[in-house]
Parts: C-alpha cells; structure tokens; sequence
C-alpha cells in the first residue's frame, strides 16, 4: 500500500497538484491515543513513542510531496493531543510544512491554518454576503483560511447550486479564502446535511473561467480595497503588482437576479485613467475590452448575475479603507 501510495503522489506532483495530508483517522471521533498529551506517565509516554514513530515514518517516506499536514479530519481532538502531536510534527519536518486541524482550532499556537468545513445553500442574492461574513468570522484568529470542505446544505445539486458555487468561488477570492468543492460528480441526487456539490460541465467551465482570471493576479502581496458604487450592486476590489504596472481587479454581483443593470464603480484615488483591461463574464466566459469612464471611475456593460473587471494601471496604489 505504501508503494502505491508513493506512486499515486508522485503522479499528483507531476500534474501540478497539491498535496493536503491527513495523518490519523479519527474512531467515534476521537484521534488514536486521544489522552497521550495529557500527563508525563509512563502510560502516556508510551502513548507518545507510538504516535512519534508512525510521525516519523509518514514524514520521512512523504513529506517531500506534501503541501499541508491535517492532524485530522473533523475528529473531537482534546486541545493536548493537539498540541503534542503538532510540536512534534513541527520538530522533525524539515519542510516545516504548515499544520491544520478539522475541526478547526486556529487559536492553538501549533495550528497555521483555520481549516474550515462550510456547506449552505442560502438565497443566491445573498451568497456573496453570507460569504464574505463567513470569512470574515473565520479570520478573526488571523490566520490564513482553508475551506477545505464546502458545498450545498442537504443536497448535491438544486437549479440554483451552480450560481450558488460560481458566486461563492468569486467571492472567496476576493476576500482572501481559498476553497475546496466537496464533489460529487456521479450523481445530482446525492442528499445530506453535508451536500456536498456537483460539478458538472457548467460548473467545471464557470470554474474554468474563475481559474483563468484569478491566476492573473500572481503578488503574493496582494490587498484588498474598497469602491464606491451605484446602488443594487455589491463590489469586492484587489490591487497588486505585475510587471511593474499595478493590476487592479473588481468582482461586483447584482442584487437583482431577474434583471440586467450597469453600474459606476469609483476607485479611491489616484486616478485611473491610465488603466486598460477587460471585462469577464464569470457566467460565460465572454470578455469585453474595459477603459475608464473618467479619472476616477469604470462604467460596466449589462450585466445579469456577477461581472469582473481586471486592468494594468500605471503609476500610484490606491489607498485602502
């Protein structure tokens, strides 16, 4: 099993994939040797010596091929054990890969990332703010946020669920998350609590066209900023540098579903008539060539659902609120 396992990870690496590790299963929810890091006994030390050895064996045969160590998977993990087996993982790393958790415990130190578990299905009026409260809420302990399960509440799939996703996929973005769908492809009739989503080919192409989009914006120190916006639209603004310009990104969603708007985004100063871009259409793809409206603002074409605006700027940064 190890031998196929090296297999199997080395073809992911090959095809540009990430590598999230969970070390332990949970058994009714709690991890192997749940109480090793309570007392100093020679019954928890030998509790510790089992979990650092299979430590060891899982770091040294695949550290190399992962990106994130997960302790465990939605487990009832005593804060101990936590901490134990994360200062331990962290001493023989030599990648010092980043530690999460599920459920998640972004207050213990030992803990880089808030891993999070999400599913809903609200109102797809209002996913960009249910969204956006969501990660709001999850990087309050200010630490980068994974939601490293997400999806539908009670089902897979519904006639609404691949706007749902393409507006909660955009949103994340914008609001400095990273995400992971919980797919379940083979079927649209798959119920749950947890949902889970279906990715079919509409949702693989609005996904497609996300990708395709937000792997223009490569600064590691990217930030967000606010606009000021006609009413019936919400706008979620990104700025960094490319290639010596700055590349300012605006995501803004409509709160009417049933009709097409247009709508005047203002950028904080300076100005913007030295930008030129595009527009997206995140639903289609489609593209439309973006030039400033004034000195300060962009006008968008008609639009339904959600449109996205990437431009080169010469000169200043904007100023952040």
């Amino acid at each position: 099993m190890s031998k196929v396992t090296d297999v199997f990870f080395k073809t992911l690496r090959e095809n540009g994939y990430s590598i999230w590790f969970v070390l332990f299963e949970r058994y009714h929810k709690l991890p192997p040797f749940p109480n090793a890091g309570d007392h100093w006994t020679p019954y928890h030390e030998a509790q510790r010596e089992s979990l650092a050895r299979y430590l060891e064996y899982v770091v040294g045969r695949y550290g190399a091929y992962v990106d994130v160590w997960s302790l465990d998977n939605e487990g009832r993990n005593p804060d101990s054990w936590i901490v134990w087996v994360g200062d331990y993982l962290r001493s023989i790393d030599p990648y010092k890969h980043p530690i999460s958790v599920s459920w998640n415990r972004p207050d213990l130190d030992q803990i880089n990332i808030n891993s999070v578990h999400w599913y809903s299905s609200g109102d797809t009026v209002w996913e960009d703010v249910d969204t956006s409260n969501k990660i709001a809420e999850s990087l309050s302990a200010e630490k980068p946020v994974y939601f490293t399960e997400t999806g539908n509440l009670g089902a897979n799939w519904d006639s609404d669920s691949h706007t749902r996703m393409r507006i909660r996929t955009w949103t994340m973005f914008f609001n400095g998350a990273t995400l992971m769908w919980w797919n379940t492809a083979d079927t649209q009739n798959y119920t749950a609590v947890s949902g889970n989503m279906y990715l079919g080919s509409k949702e693989r192409a609005h996904q497609k066209t996300y990708v395709d989009f937000a792997g223009q914006m490569t600064d590691p120190a990217v930030k967000m900023f606010n606009l000021t916006l006609s009413g019936g639209v919400r706008a979620y603004g990104l700025e960094g540098s490319s290639g010596g310009a700055t590349m300012r990104m605006v995501y803004v969603h409509h709160t009417d579903h049933d009709s097409t708007t247009t709508a005047q985004l203002v950028f904080p100063v300076p100005s913007v008539a030295n930008c030129a871009g595009e527009w997206v259409y995140p639903e289609t793809g489609v593209t439309v060539a973006a030039s400033p409206f004034n000195a300060t603002a962009f006008v968008t074409p008609d639009f339904s659902i959600d449109i996205a605006l990437k431009v080169l700027c010469q000169g200043g940064s904007v100023q952040y609120i």
